[in-house]
């Protein structure tokens, strides 16, 4: 059952080859469609999976998809990947932190029709390179040796971080690798935060988990970082941990949003008037003072809220927000949320974001037909 609406699917028919390479495949089955109907990941467009986990592109309200994040979902979170989905197979490619240089070797020694294929499904993403850039990386015996998982040292940090920007070269990924990179190796993490873009998420958890490392830092710097990690999507990029680190993971975990909302509360009386007085800080009152039962509520009435004040955007970030607390605390579905958010795309005017909507109800429709 597959449903790679961004791009002609006859572009990718036929690219095992390149599957057995990367270890992805564009194939979508029911069972990967159902896993977004019941939280905010419905708000992803599925382009295919790896091993089990739906890899696709993250709606950003108004932009094209073209410009918009590729995220990795696991359950009810989303991985930040990279920046645009033209750069997801470079990604895709990258062996990551190994144990054995052997990973790379096998890449390089890929015949030219994988090759071949794998360059036919990175121009079908709108990639334009021919993947000389990743390419280039994986010849780079210096590089190689940089992700060796025995190397911690700082030069080592920052080559993998020169592999990222390789990878993903967009102005807003090099502002938050050097934030982070910054962040990890001097808890230098100032606010307000850099331009970051589609990675705002990721470096406000940056920012919050140094500011953690002093408690001057953090009264000074930890309710920004707060305020702008609750802003963005529930359950996006926020899985820094007690001390920054250059490597996330999703953990499933909900306690960094609760820790961040509950430190605003803490310091209320310090930050701007404006954000208390803003449609959000209901949601930061409520997820503080019930992080055990808090069920999304107050992000369903900042979204109208927000509507009236003509913030289109940010309440359709609400409302995906809203189904991540209601999945966390009750594992069950709400399709009027989802429904809500695709009339509020359409009324906005919002053409790419309503038709990719539209498509992910209509395959989840079809996906739960075929399974009863």
């Amino acid at each position: 059952m597959s449903e790679p609406w961004f791009f002609d699917a006859d572009t990718v028919a036929g690219l095992e080859e390149a599957e057995q390479a990367y270890a992805f495949s564009f194939a979508l089955e029911p069972e990967h469609w159902m896993s977004l109907s019941t939280c905010g990941t419905w708000s992803v467009l599925p382009l295919g999976h790896r091993r089990d986990e739906v890899i696709g592109i993250r709606l950003v309200p108004g932009r094209a998809l073209a410009d918009c994040p590729v995220v990795q979902l696991s359950e009810h979170e989303s991985l930040t990947l990279v920046s645009r989905p033209a750069y997801l197979v470079p990604y895709l490619l990258f062996p990551g932190t190994i144990l054995e240089r052997e990973h790379w070797d096998q890449l390089l020694a890929l015949p030219p029709s994988v090759w071949r294929a794998l360059e036919k499904a990175h121009r079908a993403l709108g990639g334009g390179d021919d993947l000389a850039a990743i390419r280039a990386v994986l010849a780079d015996a210096r590089l190689r040796d940089a992700c060796l998982i025995s190397d911690r040292s700082d030069e080592s940090r920052r080559h993998r971080i020169d592999i990222r920007l390789r990878i993903d070269p967009a102005a807003e990924t090099r502002r938050y690798f050097e934030y982070l990179l910054a962040a990890v190796e001097r808890y230098d993490a100032p606010v307000p935060l850099p331009d970051v873009g589609v990675w705002r998420a990721a470096t406000a958890s940056a920012c919050a988990s140094a500011a953690t490392m002093d408690a001057k830092q953090l009264a000074a710097r930890g309710p920004t970082a707060a305020w702008e990690l609750l802003l963005e999507p529930a359950g996006l990029d926020c899985f820094q941990g007690e001390s920054p680190s250059m490597v996330m993971a999703a953990t499933g975990d909900s306690t960094p949003l609760v820790r961040a909302a509950q430190l605003l509360r803490k310091h209320a009386g310090d930050v701007p008037a404006a954000w208390r007085e803003d449609p959000w800080w209901p949601t930061v009152e409520a997820l503080a003072a019930e992080p055990e039962t808090y069920g999304g509520l107050a992000h369903m009435e900042a979204a109208g809220a927000l509507r009236k004040q003509r913030r289109d955007d940010e309440a359709f970030v609400a409302l995906v927000s809203a189904a991540y607390w209601m999945y966390v605390r009750t594992r069950e579905p709400f399709s009027e949320l989802r429904e809500t958010t695709t009339a509020l795309a359409d009324e906005s005017g919002w053409t790419e974001t309503h038709r990719a909507l539209s498509a992910i109800a209509d395959a989840i429709a079809r996906a739960e037909s075929s399974l009863t």
